[in-house]
């Protein structure tokens, strides 16, 4: 090829190796949190050398940066991911929470559970969803039954259709321990939903302005995220401020915006 653009970490490296000697540009493109990914540090080291000889290094957020040794951040380009304008509008007037993701510890669902545990009993007109599945069902189900929160909170598995959820979902919350760039989050600001998300590495408080385009929370703190979500629940006029400035946010997201960056990447390289 003329240019070779490769994507998550491994594949990267598989992309190096098979690059030596060969003559064409190469992007390597990060998609997560590199600092937590459990790799072994010979395949760190590995990876370190694979991107001196890449062209560029593209990562989704600025935040990023961080994680690369000083000699590698000039050939980072920051290009967010694209968030399509949702085919589902929100669900106003459903009293639902939602989360969606895979059901593991990266996504945070316990501290979500924790959260609206604290604030259930205060309000049990307002139900909890968690969309998505995975490892971490057995341990949700379980901390579902703790709780006592059988009845208000629903591991729906996954959407019949992509998005759907939307529709069923009046507070969309980000519980994540760290992310890359959560497109969920950004699909629920498209769509229009009044959104909480934890202010973890990497991208939410790229994405969200607090209090004008959702509300921001550190990462793990249940009692915080669950504070949030009350302000919310109890504030409808809140809830649509914030819906409509997290409409506003999440067309610099869009494929119109996001699309000619990558085309202007090929182009140099």
């Amino acid at each position: 090829p003329d240019v070779l653009l490769s994507f998550l970490t491994k594949n990267n490296l598989i992309a190096g190796l098979a690059s030596r000697g060969l003559t064409h540009r190469w992007a390597a493109c990060e998609r997560n949190n590199p600092e937590m990914q459990d790799a072994h540090p010979l395949w760190n080291r590995l990876l370190r050398r694979a991107y001196r000889q890449c062209d560029a290094i593209v990562c989704q957020t600025h935040g990023v940066k961080r994680c690369f040794p000083v000699g590698l951040r000039g050939k980072i380009v920051v290009i967010a991911n694209p968030v399509a304008t949702p085919e589902f509008s929100a669900g106003k007037g459903s009293r639902r929470i939602a989360g969606v993701g895979r059901l593991d510890r990266q996504k945070g669902f316990d501290i979500l559970l924790k959260a609206f545990a604290r604030i259930a009993p205060r309000h049990p007109d307002w139900f909890l969803d968690i969309w998505g599945e995975g490892s971490g069902r057995e341990a949700l189900e379980k901390l579902i039954t703790e709780r006592k929160l059988g009845g208000r909170v629903t591991l729906r598995g996954n959407s019949d259709e992509p998005g759907s959820w939307i529709a069923e979902t009046e507070i969309f919350v980000l519980s994540s321990r760290y992310e890359g760039f959560p497109n969920v989050l950004g699909e629920a600001m498209a769509a229009g939903l009044p959104v909480i998300a934890t202010r973890c590495d990497f991208g939410p408080e790229e994405m969200v302005t607090s209090t004008a385009s959702g509300m921001l929370v550190p990462p793990e703190q249940a009692s915080q995220m669950a504070a949030a979500m009350e302000r919310l629940v109890r504030d409808e006029d809140l809830r649509d401020q914030l819906a409509q400035g997290a409409k506003i946010a999440a067309k610099a997201f869009s494929a119109d915006t996001i699309l000619p960056q990558w085309d202007q990447l090929v182009d140099r390289l």
